[in-house]
Formats: structure tokens, sequence, C-alpha cells
């Protein structure tokens, strides 16, 4: 469609500058760490990035070796959201079976603040190392803590405050282990 700038590849009617109709494959003449890219009208942000040296993709960024194969950023409040708009159970994220880390959550510049393990039983555990904050364990024939709380490597502060929905304290354990009434 010259009179309108279109290329049409496998249509006659052209709908868009370049309207594909049927399979399509993409071949690097050669491997490049930006071999396809998906940018802004100015060229100045990548919405996704194919690295086909070092086999990586990154949305919102130029993938950084070493770093995983999908490598997502955002500058909004959210890098990912998972919306189940049919009438299931909600949202699933699934891993393969392992023995050892199924999904790790860590924050920049710190170790895990959540993951979820499977060394014969499940495990979920917010913070890490010394500084695991909750740990909740199960699993068939698992004899580990269902529920274990741990203080902080401060020392400082309780191990755990519960609260009525209204707000008022009902009890604490302190970093001692001592049960205490609320205030």
């Amino acid at each position: 469609d010259t009179q309108n700038g279109r290329v049409g590849i496998g249509t006659g009617a052209a709908t868009a500058t370049l309207d594909v109709l049927g399979t399509t494959l993409l071949q690097s003449a050669t491997n490049s760490t930006t071999a396809f890219q998906i940018q802004n009208a100015a060229g100045t942000s990548n919405l996704l990035v194919a690295d086909t040296t070092n086999s990586m993709v990154g949305i919102d960024m130029t993938p950084v070796v070493n770093s995983g194969s999908l490598q997502v950023s955002a500058s909004s409040t959210y890098v990912a959201s998972f919306t189940n708009t049919s009438s299931g159970n909600g949202v699933a994220i699934n891993v393969p079976s392992t023995t050892g880390t199924a999904l790790t959550i860590v924050e920049t510049g710190h170790s895990n603040v959540f993951s979820i393990d499977d060394n014969g039983g499940t495990y979920i555990n917010m913070g890490s190392g010394s500084d695991i904050g909750l740990h909740i364990a199960g699993g068939s024939g698992n004899t580990a803590d269902i529920v274990k709380l741990t203080e902080g490597n401060t020392g400082t502060g309780n191990l755990l405050d519960l609260y009525s929905y209204g707000g008022s304290q009902l009890a604490e354990f302190t970093s001692g282990g001592a049960l205490q009434g609320g205030n």
C-alpha cells in the first residue's frame, strides 16, 4: 500500500506500517546484546530488549549478564502485577519441583526478603540468615517447626505483638521469650 506507506506480508490489505499474517521468524545475522528492541517513539526507552549473545530478555531495561534470563524493571509502583480474570481460584506462579529455593524475592542491596523453599517440606521465610522474622514449615512427614518467630539480629523489640482488630494490644512475646499481657 504505497499510498499509505504500508507493507503487507501474507495479506493484501495492510492495516499497519508492517502487517504480517502468518508465522514470523526474526533471526539476527550475528548475535548481539541488543539484537531485537522495541522502543518508544523517541527511541530513548526500551520496552523490550532481546540479547541473543547471552540468551536474555529485558523488559523496560537492557538485560545485565548473570542477572537472570528474564529481567524486568519498572518505574511504576509494581514490577509485575498478575490478575486472574476468570472464575478460578486466583493467580498461580508455578515453578519446577526442586530441592532448594523455589521462589525468592530480594530487595536490591539486601538479602532475601521472602522465599519459599522445598527441602523435604514446604518452608516460607521472611528475612534470611540470622535475621529471619517469620519461618513457617510444613509438609508430609516434616517434624520441623510449624511457625518459628525469630528476633532480628539487633536483639531489641518484641518477637510478636498481638493486637485486636480495633488496635488494642492483647499480648506480647518479648525478645527474652516472656509472654506479657496487653496494655
